[in-house]
């Protein structure tokens, strides 16, 4: 450079100018706008070589003319220790919109690659977080599994048929499974929002065909013929089927079309148990019935039975509660205000701790300087 007229500084100047990424403007695509940058850094140490350096006389040469352009290593500012060894620790994240199954699945599936190629490297997997995520989807799961199970048993215990219980049960995959497509044609996952309004709606789903079939047998019990007495049925308590199951709605698919961060959380949970709940009044007007006019059985007419204990109170108090109208307004309304000011006692907020079964640890000590062992690193 001394024999060329060129000092250090003023070819670091030249690099500085000339290796750099600046704005070029901006573009419309659609309606959206972005900006364009224009990419003049060196991209490879062979791209930064043959950098042109201008001479005071006017003539160009090579930055590789001056010296030699190698890529060796830098300082070190922060490492990291396994055991007491020094290693190498990097972590893999995904990406926004991504499953962590899938991208941990895969990212175990690629080092497994690496370690085979390269048998000189141990690869050692500190932490792994999708396992909590794993084991919230089976555990989810199992509580799904075991709601539609009990749901089943009770439904047994009470109309003591196992026709019926049939019936009843074959309503739940018929109202999840046509949910599983309409989550996907919406873009939903199974997370832990979707498999929560599946798991909460998991007893509703049965509501609307036990009321069908309870409704049916009530008929046939009466001496009516299985196929009239389903017809008769569901015409007759039509209206209320669609009833309880529109009230639903009403609640949980508005909670899908809320603003601002808890809008994106809920959306999949409201939305998710209005469309399970729609199939479940689908199945229960369409399919309920048809089943109970083939499956069922005709029965001669029985007189009915004589209410027991715990019928003959409910009814007493119902009565009670149609001959006092007035008091039993003023009762339901005082219990509403109790439990809107018993909401306000509550602690509030966005998302309640949970227990991931992990503990991390993460110390900050203060800057020292550098040990005299040369093999230390500094604080």
């Amino acid at each position: 450079m001394q024999a060329l007229g060129l000092t250090a500084a003023e070819v670091s100047d030249q690099l500085r100018m000339k290796n750099i990424d600046l704005g070029g403007g901006r573009g419309d695509l659609g309606q959206v706008e972005y900006s364009i940058r224009a990419l003049g850094s060196a991209d490879t140490v062979a791209h930064l070589a043959a950098t042109p350096i201008t001479l005071p006389s006017g003539k160009i040469v090579r930055l590789d003319a001056l010296g030699t352009v190698d890529d060796g290593g830098s300082e070190e500012r922060n490492f990291a220790l396994l055991n007491g060894t020094p290693v190498v620790a990097f972590g893999v994240y995904r990406a926004s919109g991504q499953s962590d199954l899938t991208a941990g699945d895969g990212a175990k599936a690629r080092i497994a690659q690496l370690a085979e190629r390269y048998p000189n490297l141990r690869f050692t997997l500190i932490d792994d977080a999708t396992t909590y995520t794993a084991n919230s989807y089976h555990s989810a799961m199992e509580t799904l599994y075991e709601g539609a199970a009990l749901a089943v048993i009770v439904v047994m215990l009470f109309l003591r048929n196992w026709r019926a219980t049939l019936i009843a049960a074959v309503a739940l995959p018929l109202s999840i499974i046509p949910t599983f497509f309409v989550m996907d044609l919406l873009g939903f996952t199974l997370n832990g929002i979707s498999l929560l309004a599946i798991t909460l709606v998991t007893g509703i789903l049965v509501d609307d065909a036990i009321v069908e079939i309870e409704n049916i047998d009530r008929h046939i019990h009466m001496g009516v013929p299985p196929y009239e007495a389903s017809v008769e049925a569901a015409n007759e308590i039509g209206l209320t089927v669609i009833a309880i199951s529109f009230s639903i709605v009403a609640v949980f698919a508005p909670v899908g079309f809320m603003a601002g961060i808890p809008g994106q959380y809920f959306k999949q949970f409201g939305l998710t148990v209005a469309v399970s709940v729609l199939f479940s009044l689908l199945v229960a007007r369409i399919i309920t019935p048809m089943m109970g006019a083939y499956l069922m059985r005709g029965k001669a007419h029985v007189e009915e039975r004589p209410d027991g204990f715990f019928m003959r109170k409910l009814m007493a108090v119902l009565g009670w509660t149609l001959r006092h109208r007035a008091l039993t307004l003023l009762l339901g309304l005082g219990v509403f205000i109790g439990s809107i000011f018993s909401a306000t006692l509550l602690p509030t907020e966005f998302i309640p701790a949970s227990d991931v079964g992990r503990s991390q640890i993460k110390v900050e000590l203060p800057p020292a300087p550098r040990s005299a062992d040369p093999k230390m690193p500094r604080g």
